[in-house]
């Protein structure tokens, strides 16, 4: 044998042992992966705990796991952003589903909770062969030893579930709601988008609401059996995306009470921009009309408004400075509203803006004579973002104000300085909506001018009739 054809024999070898681990990862998870010292039909476990493999299923079964799951898909959340067959190596892995065989059927849902942020919601079913090997599955899968993190009790509902918090592969917080009837094995589990290391109050708030959102859909699994009274009082803890009767109507809210609730509720909070301190405190009041508005498209406001401002939050980094606010504002109709808001559209899309703000640079050039300023107004491209229900028409007006200044010194240098204001306002129902955010230096992300409009527009559908808000 020659030199060349040894190495292309071993290069060969290796190609195909590598191959095979690839096979054996991609089917069983990094975690599964060792092989040979598991039993037959075993997978390994932890802490002298054993899981199964699930069941070899026909395409009768399979239909009937997908069935099951979809039964629990969240309220008010549109359709699964995935779903396929899974295995018990995805208790802990958290792979993706995929179409295919498989002893197990997972659906995944983006759902918008009371925060109007979108949870990761998915549900499982695994079928083992046994009702003992479901439970073997079970111990495993809801051990705490065997999860990063991992805390373990049990849960109020349904009858024999385990509650397990964890930190998944993906470094998210995730609580999952784990039982077992007869051969099945069932998981619910929910992965609330995080709110910074600093809210420790915010966390454990989010922490007891995905406790009892899992538990309430998991009350919609076939078998749950979960009685009426204590899962009704479930739901109430969860809010959305659990399921709860709309109570809202055009007249809501019927009391100031309700009304001021639900203003301060549609804000922006310390944990929606972790990145950011507040400089201003919160304010309990109408936003007052822009001066804008007043000069181009006066828009008279009739009946008492309820409204509330956010605190004004801000970063600086270097010379770079950013600063988001909101307000929300119940007008006496949603036809006032919806004015608000033309007329805003109005007044940007016209040459009176332009001649207002030309006028306003004019001002601030004659206060600073060393200085060059030039402005640029155009629409912001605003899309429907994920949080939208599409049950409402969603019609925002987005714009930016860009001006760019130059300054001369003295010893003739020139300084260039950049800055931006970003304005949304959009109307659900009688509220009306605005954020603000400005920046100078660096721009302002855009992806978190898009996650900040997001976060607004879920929490104006979600507060919206909510009991909590009064």
């Amino acid at each position: 044998m020659t030199w060349n054809a040894t190495w292309l024999r071993l290069g060969l070898l290796l190609a195909c042992m590598a191959a095979a681990l690839v096979a054996l990862v991609d089917q069983r998870g990094i975690l599964w992966a060792s092989g040979g010292s598991a039993q037959a039909g075993v997978v390994h476990g932890c802490a002298g705990r054993l899981a199964p493999q699930t069941a070899l299923l026909g395409g009768v079964g399979r239909a009937q796991l997908r069935d099951a799951v979809l039964a629990a898909s969240p309220a008010q959340a549109a359709g699964p952003y995935e779903q396929g067959a899974v295995g018990t190596p995805n208790l802990w892995s958290d792979n993706n589903p995929r179409p295919g065989a498989g002893g197990g059927y997972e659906a995944r849902w983006w759902a918008l909770d009371a925060e109007g942020r979108l949870d990761d919601v998915v549900v499982d079913v695994l079928r083992y062969a046994s009702a003992s090997q479901a439970q073997q599955a079970l111990l495993a899968a809801a051990d705490p030893r065997c999860h990063r993190r991992g805390k373990a009790a049990a849960a109020a509902l349904p009858a024999g579930a385990r509650l397990l918090g964890w930190q998944n592969p993906d470094n998210a917080w995730q609580q999952d709601t784990l039982f077992a009837r007869a051969a099945l094995l069932y998981r619910v589990s929910d992965a609330p988008p995080g709110v910074g290391a600093a809210e420790v109050v915010q966390q454990a708030r989010e922490g007891e609401r995905a406790s009892a959102v899992t538990q309430a859909l998991a009350c919609l699994l076939p078998r749950a059996d979960c009685p009426q009274a204590p899962l009704a009082a479930l739901e109430a803890r969860a809010g959305t995306p659990a399921p709860v009767v709309d109570g809202a109507s055009p007249t809501w809210p019927r009391t100031a009470a309700q009304g001021s609730a639900y203003v301060q509720a549609v804000s922006l909070h310390a944990y929606d921009v972790p990145y950011m301190s507040a400089l201003r405190p919160a304010i309990r009041a109408p936003l007052p009309e822009p001066a804008l508005l007043g000069h181009c498209a006066h828009v008279p406001v009739t009946g008492t408004a309820i409204g509330a401002r956010s605190p004004l939050f801000a970063a600086r980094e270097g010379l770079s400075r950013w600063t988001a606010q909101s307000s929300a504002t119940l007008l006496a109709s949603e036809g006032a509203a919806a004015s608000y808001v033309a007329a805003v559209r109005r007044a940007l899309a016209g040459p009176c803006a332009k001649r207002f703000y030309t006028e306003a640079v004019a001002r601030s050039q004659r206060s600073h004579p060393h200085a060059r300023l030039d402005f640029a107004l155009r629409p912001l491209a605003l899309t429907a973002p994920q949080s939208y229900r599409r049950d409402w028409p969603y019609r925002p007006v987005g714009e930016r104000l860009s001006l760019q200044a130059i300054l001369t010194t003295r010893r003739q240098r020139r300084l260039r300085r950049f800055y931006v204001a970003d304005l949304v306002v959009f109307a659900y129902r009688r509220a009306l909506v605005e954020l603000s955010v400005t920046t100078s230096g660096a721009p302002f992300p855009e992806a978190n001018l898009r996650y900040l409009e997001s976060v607004l527009v879920g929490r104006a559908e979600a507060r919206w009739g909510a009991s909590s808000t009064g």
